[in-house]
């Protein structure tokens, strides 16, 4: 009878034991399911989120162009050239805003609205120049202005796209 015993408790510490790891494995499958959905979505995100961001930086560029200044190229004709390139980015960067609001995070899409105001702000006060009715320290102060908002919206990109997945 200690054989008998011996060997159906045996049997069922074999139950037991392959009970529990297969309940194990299956939690353990369970949760590394929507692990890898998670990593993988937040990998789209941040490719996504880059994509999006290197293009709002591409448009942001005549924005930040000091030329006729740093020239002293101030005439009608200069300035208007640069109010030019400065109304095609700003009509590309409002075109890429809804994208770069939906990417978020929120910090990046309010810097990315202060740039794209000042950069509407900077070409109303290149008109304004072009047309004789504003100083030049008016045009230099929005451009400062502008490079400023710029700077914000690098550091808040930094600051997302350096932040560690979680």
């Amino acid at each position: 009878m200690d054989q008998g015993l011996a060997a159906v408790l045996g049997a069922a510490v074999g139950v037991s034991g392959t009970a529990i790891t297969g309940l194990l494995g299956y939690v353990a499958a369970r949760k590394q399911a929507p692990d890898q959905g998670r990593i993988e979505h937040e990998r789209q995100l941040r490719a996504e989120r880059r994509e999006t961001y290197l293009a709002y930086l591409e448009w942001m560029q005549p924005a930040n162009d000091f030329g006729a200044l740093e020239r002293g190229d101030q005439t009608p004709e200069a300035l208007e050239a640069v109010r030019l390139k400065l109304v095609e980015a700003h009509k590309h960067l409002y075109a890429l805003k809804p994208r770069v609001d939906l990417c978020g995070p929120r910090e990046v899409a309010a810097a990315a609205s202060a740039v794209w105001m000042e950069t509407y702000e900077l070409s109303i006060a290149l008109e304004r120049r072009v047309q004789g009715h504003a100083p030049a320290a008016e045009v230099t102060g929005r451009w400062f202005e502008c490079a400023e908002a710029s700077r914000r919206f690098v550091e808040a990109v930094n600051t997302e796209m350096e932040r560690k997945p979680r």
